[in-house]
């Protein structure tokens, strides 16, 4: 369930603005001033603004007086003073006003009087030199607001140019260019997956960018581990082929999910592992740069069981360190800021962990994804375990091999990292045994693709053991030398860049396991060369490791033969 922060003064109504402008728009002359400010202080409370309500303060440091001001655009650029300089910036009231006005121009949307007006007010911010004027008139996706996502929502269900969201996606801001190239890849992806249904309910309205933005929470809680965003999908259409993101138009009611519940909730991990949204409360987080989906999904990622189906746990299978995360999370200063910044300062009743158990791993990855300045600030150990499990580290924009226990880092990497850093990793006896693996997956101080490497041979029994006899075939000893290194480093090689096609016929497979004999277990001469045993080819389809092609050609090969 979302426990999610509300920005401070969000309206939890997606429509409140729209009903509050309608209003302001029907007053009469005698009325309009106070109307027209009433209007301009909610605007403000639903932007998250975090400004008193009430007209700006007249001082000598933040306004300019009528008899002062050369032109009516100047109300838009107060002077501003620190005691020594002057000069002028962009009125902190007016500031969503004139993102909403640049977006409709740069959207086109806008009015002929709407973008004359725009084009006035860069010309007059030019002449006077406003500092930060295109910053501050830009909308930030980590917090762009109420008013620029009224705009920018509208404008793309209008037109149907989903890119345009890129303007409030806050985890895609945040990666390099590259980055966001395989991230747009992964949601063409699941724009395109069959299996994402989405089901409005009680009166709730198609929203395209919504759904978009869904999906865009779902690519960023799974960024760089595909392994585990298909563990969901797969298990969550496991019954009915769908996985289903439930939108309500206001709280959702927790009795469709649990009968005889009374409550309500912004957001929701169903018992049957879909998800269900508030839309309004959707769009009020995201107006502070929080995508409510990514939060729901990480819920869904807690399921996932080490043979990727669905149960009970409070980290993904794949994540290599729930004790270190237990000990940085349910750290003293840790907890002070969580109840502090999610739970308005007050612990909870029972006097459990701030958004401990179940809501411990949502909250992290909604910290890491969209507010990893924050994370890296209370908790540096918690951003650590992060940035090596995921590969990424969103404040240096530096990308390293992803450290899960999933079977899927590149072989090749991994054989190159062992044979590289091998005189540090081998024990007393001069070889690595798995004893080493795990003293290198836990060593804080390990490189990065160390310790990959030692997460790929303890998640993949095929490659650990197919490292421990690379040298001189035969049973493994659990001992790794430099010798079996090399010989596994010269089996990828000819293997080549382009791996198999996976196979459709039995002597397709065939070919195929020729190829990959090396990772075959219990293989032994006969008079056509090698066999491997029906046991040894389950173990290739049932080990997470097994490359693609060589699952599907020993399944393939354990059918039943005319």
């Amino acid at each position: 369930m979302s426990r999610s922060r509300i920005p401070p003064g969000a309206d939890s109504s997606a429509a409140a603005l729209q009903r509050l402008r309608a209003a302001a728009s029907e007053v009469t002359p005698k009325t309009k001033t106070t109307a027209t400010f009433t209007k301009a202080a909610l605007e403000r409370r639903l932007d998250g603004f975090g400004l008193p309500v009430g007209p700006a303060p007249k001082n000598s440091t933040s306004s300019t007086s009528d008899t002062q001001r050369t032109d009516p655009l100047d109300v838009y650029f107060p002077v501003k003073s620190d005691g020594v300089h002057g000069g002028r910036v962009v009125s902190p009231y007016r500031v969503r006003e004139l993102q909403a006005l640049r977006l409709k121009v740069e959207l086109g949307t806008a009015t002929p009087e709407e973008a004359a007006k725009w084009a006035a007010v860069q010309a007059r911010a030019a002449e006077l030199q406003v500092a930060g004027f295109d910053r501050q008139t830009r909308a930030d996706p980590a917090a762009p607001g109420s008013t620029a996502i009224s705009v920018i929502v509208e404008a793309v269900n209008a037109s149907g140019d989903l890119s345009q969201l890129d303007r409030l996606d806050n985890f895609r801001s945040r990666l390099t260019p590259e980055q966001q190239q395989q991230y747009d890849a992964m949601l063409a992806q699941l724009r395109a997956d069959g299996r994402i249904q989405f089901d409005y309910r009680d009166g709730a309205e198609t929203d395209p960018a919504l759904q978009d933005l869904a999906l865009r929470g779902i690519a960023a809680a799974c960024f760089n581990d595909p392994t585990l965003l298909e563990h969901v999908l797969s298990g969550a259409a496991a019954d009915d082929g769908a996985f289903e993101i439930i939108v309500y138009p206001g709280a959702l009611p927790l009795g469709d999910f649990y009968p005889g519940n009374p409550d309500t909730a912004a957001g929701l991990a169903t018992p049957g592992n879909d998800v269900a949204i508030d839309a309004s409360s959707f769009y009020a987080f995201l107006s502070s740069g929080d995508n409510a989906l990514l939060h729901e999904f990480s819920h869904l990622q807690q399921r996932v069981q080490a043979d990727g189906s669905l149960g009970d746990g409070r980290v993904p299978a794949d994540f290599p360190w729930p004790e270190d995360f237990d000990a940085a999370f349910s750290d003293p200063d840790f907890q002070e800021f969580l109840i502090d910044h999610f739970l308005g300062g007050k612990p909870p009743d029972d006097g459990a962990l701030a958004l401990g158990g179940s809501e411990s791993w949502p909250t992290l990855q909604n910290l890491f994804h969209q507010f990893p300045e924050q994370l890296q600030l209370q908790s540096p150990e918690l951003y650590r375990l992060m940035c090596r499990y995921t590969g990424l580290d969103p404040l240096r924009q530096t990308e390293t091999p992803p450290v899960q226990l999933n079977g899927q880092a590149d072989p090749a990497q991994a054989t190159q990292a062992l044979t590289e850093h091998y005189d540090d990793l081998a024990g007393s006896d001069g070889f690595i045994d798995r004893a080493d693996l795990e003293n290198a997956l836990h060593d804080p101080d390990a490189p990065p693709e160390v310790q990959a490497a030692a997460a790929l041979l303890l998640s993949s029994p095929v490659w650990l053991d197919a490292l421990d006899v690379g040298r001189d075939g035969g049973g493994p000893d659990g001992k790794i030398s430099r010798d079996d290194l090399d010989a596994m480093t010269a089996a990828l090689a000819r293997l080549g860049e382009q791996p198999p096609e996976v196979p459709t016929t039995p002597e397709q497979a065939r070919a195929v396991l020729r190829q990959y004999l090396f990772l075959a277990e219990q293989t032994r001469p006969g008079r056509g060369g090698p066999t491997v045993s029906d046991e040894a080819l389950q173990k290739l389809v049932d080990d997470p490791g097994t490359p693609p092609a060589l699952r599907a050609a020993a399944e393939l090969l354990l059918q039943p033969r005319d």
